[in-house]
């Protein structure tokens, strides 16, 4: 979201994230990305690392959407692919109705697909370079407005740079 903001890719304000230890209830958070107009959120996203069904998190999205009426979309982004079972698919169903908001599960690349619909191949290009800058400067804590990670990053950037060594990126 931090390129989708430098790119003016929304007019909407994005939130700093909370500590990713604390307790999202404790923080009065909805998701770990949360978008505002003023001081009202309209789309937030919750990360689920490892976790594809999400069932009760569901609920509790309900239970956090009471306590903020107007928000418009809300929904989770899953690092494995999205569970979208029977059961699930109802629940959203219901979940939608009771809450008014338009609740989703993406996939990673689904979910950048769905922020970037209407977004050219150039202004794309632009997109990934500034995600992986944002990406690698939140992990070294050079973000910490945005992204105060208290954690330890050298896996993930080890990862990352796993990840990337078969492209042999030269910029």
């Amino acid at each position: 979201m931090q390129a989708c903001m430098e790119m003016n890719f929304t007019e909407l304000e994005l939130s700093p994230m909370s500590q990713m230890r604390s307790a999202n209830k404790k923080h009065g958070n909805i998701g770990d990305i949360e978008l505002k107009e003023g001081q009202r959120i309209i789309e937030a996203w919750d990360a689920k690392f490892g976790k594809p069904y999400l069932y009760e998190e569901i609920g509790e999205l309900c239970e956090k959407l009471d306590t903020y009426p107007g928000v418009e979309i809300a929904g989770f982004i899953v690092d494995k692919e999205a569970n979208r079972s029977a059961d699930i698919l109802e629940r959203l169903e219901d979940a939608k109705a009771l809450t008014g908001t338009d609740i989703r599960i993406f996939n990673f690349s689904e979910w950048t697909e769905f922020k970037l619909k209407n977004v050219d191949g150039q202004s794309r290009d632009e997109f990934g370079r500034r995600w992986l800058t944002a990406t690698i400067e939140s992990f070294t804590r050079k973000r910490i407005d945005l992204a105060p990670i208290d954690e330890p990053c050298d896996g993930w950037l080890t990862d990352l740079i796993n990840i990337l060594r078969p492209y042999k990126i030269n910029e």
